[in-house]
C-alpha cells in the first residue's frame, strides 16, 4: 500500500519541524485504507486508533512531545482528536487526497489521472473565500516589513488560526506601542505568539509587584511565552532571569 504525498508538501508550515513532519507522515501510513472496527468501534477509512505511549514506541518521539504535535497538527486542521481514557480516535483530513482508492479507467497509462475533483475543487473554493484577508493582518498589526514572505506564510494558514491571530493582535500591538520591539510580522506568524497565554497573576497591574524595572520606568509585565520568556508592555520580550532581576527593581 502506498500514499500520495504532492511537492508542495516542501511548503507546509510544519516540514521544518521534523518531528511533526515525522508524526504526520507516519498517522498517514498508518491510517485505515478501509473501514474496520477496533474492540466493537467503527474505524472508518482514514483513520488510526491508537495512543501517545503506541505512537511513541512506533516513531521513537517522546510521549510529551507526541502530545505537542498532535495538538499543533490539530490547531491547524491536519486531522481531528477524539480522546476516551483508552486510546485516541485520529481523524486524517482530506485522507482522499493523500491515498486514493482505486478504480477502474481506460485512460491510457502514461496519461496522469486528475486526482483533485469537482467537489475538492468547490470545497476549496469556498475555503479560501471564506478565509480573513490578509490585508486585515497587514493593517492591524502595523509593522510592514517583509510583506510577500508574510503574505504567503498567511495564505497557507486554516481560517480557525486566522481568525486566532486577528483575535489576539490587538492586545499584542497594545502591549509593543513602539513598533522596534514589535516582532516583525512573518516572525510573530512562525513563533506562533498568539498562542502565549496570559499570565492570570498579573491581572491586577500598577504596582512593582506585577511591574519590570527598566530603563528608569515600571512596565506591566503582560504575558509569558512556553519558552520562558516575559512579554514586557512596550519592549517586547525579555528573558526570565532578566525580568526577575528587573522585578525586584535592579536594572
Amino acid at each position: 500500500m502506498w500514499i500520495k504525498l504532492h511537492k508542495k508538501i516542501f511548503d507546509w508550515e510544519w516540514y521544518t519541524q521534523p518531528h511533526m513532519a515525522h508524526l504526520f507522515i507516519h498517522l498517514l501510513l498508518k491510517a485505515n485504507y478501509e473501514a474496520s472496527s477496533y474492540r466493537g468501534e467503527s474505524v472508518k477509512r482514514g483513520q488510526i486508533v491508537t495512543g501517545r505511549k503506541q505512537l511513541s514506541a512506533e516513531t521513537g518521539i517522546s510521549e510529551q512531545t507526541i502530545r505537542t504535535c498532535l495538538k499543533r497538527l490539530e490547531s491547524t486542521g491536519e486531522l481531528t482528536l477524539e480522546a476516551n481514557q483508552q486510546s485516541t480516535k485520529i481523524t486524517i483530513s482530506n485522507y482522499e487526497s493523500y491515498q486514493e482508492r482505486p478504480r477502474t479507467t481506460n485512460q491510457p497509462i502514461n496519461q496522469p489521472i486528475n486526482h483533485i475533483t469537482e467537489d475538492k475543487k468547490t470545497e476549496e473554493q469556498n475555503n479560501t473565500s471564506s478565509k480573513v484577508p490578509f490585508s486585515d493582518f497587514w493593517n492591524a498589526y502595523g509593522k510592514k516589513v517583509g510583506k510577500a514572505k508574510t503574505e504567503k506564510k498567511w495564505n497557507r494558514l486554516p481560517m480557525s488560526t486566522q481568525k486566532a491571530i486577528m483575535a489576539h493582535i490587538r492586545s499584542y500591538v497594545q502591549s509593543t506601542p513602539d513598533v522596534q520591539y514589535r516582532k516583525n510580522p512573518e516572525t510573530y506568524l512562525n513563533s506562533r505568539l498568539w498562542e502565549d497565554e496570559p499570565i492570570a497573576s498579573h491581572a491586577t497591574t500598577g504596582t512593582p509587584d506585577h511591574s519590570v524595572f527598566v530603563d528608569g520606568a515600571w512596565h506591566k509585565i503582560l504575558n509569558r511565552h512556553p519558552d520562558g520568556r516575559f512579554l514586557i508592555e512596550g519592549i517586547g520580550y525579555m528573558p526570565e532571569d532578566v525580568v526577575r532581576q528587573a522585578m525586584r527593581g535592579v536594572n
